[in-house]
């Protein structure tokens, strides 16, 4: 069977607790193909558009080092965020003619993800690592081999080193860059996803506007409805506003799941996934945390955010001063 297109996901350890339901909300988008590479051996009934390929992450990395001519640094699983825009060129023998490839994450539930593309032809879609496709074509696929001369270190010093440069995502090094240097058409996806700000106890979304990222502070709870993902969130008035987005990002979130059988409604709080019913303003507010708002789980990884930061800084500096030499 042929897909329109195909997403990877490799995941390495336990998946989440909330898989069962990510599961849902691809089986409700049958144009896409979703290939999970993982080392969890944990059964699951599978939508027909969904496959599980089973293996190491040794012989993952194995795989990976086949395709590049120099020593890969795929030590442990997060680096893969350098290796994203790598995917179509790694595993071309998945795509079987889609249009799109792309990657993705598991903190997230889909809604209605291609009701929420654009009817003009882009070369990437979303600058977030979390959902991003890519066109399906040999020019994009090794479009991270490109040289940016805004950048002093390119695609072989970043998968060559340990580190996490956040090649996905940031950086005059980026893809992002790369392709805005080579003159390719990346569509901004982001102002239809609810990406939720990790560093609050509450769901707060946070939107990217012009490079930076802006909080949308409301009571709200969102919910996931036959394939559609819905913010409920109290406005001024003391309305409930209701609007749709194209998924839901809950980063780093500890969340519970009381949903063990598959169901077609369910609702997303801050704190877990819960058997549908009546949302009013009462019930809203009822799923708010506590006044203390600050998550101090979260903060630590802030922190350890910061140090990979300063670490990347020193390493490229390093990279530079090697290549003057």
């Amino acid at each position: 069977m042929s897909f329109k297109y195909v997403i990877f996901c490799p995941y390495f350890g336990k998946l989440p607790v909330h898989f069962n339901l990510w599961l849902i909300s691809c089986e409700y988008n049958s144009k896409f193909k979703f290939i999970i590479f993982t080392d969890d051996n944990t059964s699951y009934v599978l939508p027909k558009n969904v496959e599980i390929i089973r293996l190491s992450f040794a012989d993952f990395v194995k795989k990976v080092q086949k395709k590049f001519n120099f020593k890969i640094a795929l030590i442990k699983p997060y680096k893969l965020c350098d290796f994203k825009p790598t995917y179509g060129y790694l595993f071309e023998e998945y795509l079987n003619g889609c249009q799109y490839w792309g990657y993705c994450d598991l903190d997230l539930i889909f809604g209605d993800i291609e009701s929420f593309l654009p009817n003009d032809d882009y070369d990437k879609i979303s600058y977030l690592g979390h959902l991003c496709l890519m066109k399906n074509t040999k020019e994009i696929r090794e479009s991270f081999m490109l040289n940016n001369p805004n950048s002093k270190i390119d695609f072989k010093d970043i998968l060559s080193a340990p580190i996490n440069f956040g090649f996905d995502e940031i950086g005059d090094y980026g893809i992002n860059n790369l392709l805005v240097y080579h003159n390719f058409k990346i569509f901004n996806y982001e102002k239809y996803i609810a990406d939720i700000n990790c560093l609050s106890k509450r769901l707060t979304m946070v939107r990217l506007i012009d490079g930076k990222f802006k909080k949308e502070k409301k009571k709200m709870v969102f919910s996931f409805e036959k394939g559609k993902i819905f913010n409920y969130s109290i406005n001024s008035k003391e309305l409930i506003e209701k609007k749709e987005y194209a998924y839901i990002h809950f980063q780093k979130r500890k969340m519970s799941n009381k949903i063990s059988n598959k169901c077609s409604k369910f609702i997303i709080t801050y704190e877990d996934f819960i058997n549908f019913e009546k949302i009013d303003i009462d019930f809203i507010k009822k799923c708010q945390p506590s006044k203390i708002n600050v998550n101090i789980l979260y903060l630590k990884i802030k922190l350890k955010a910061v140090k990979n930061k300063l670490n990347r800084f020193f390493v490229i500096k390093k990279l530079i001063v090697g290549k003057k030499i």
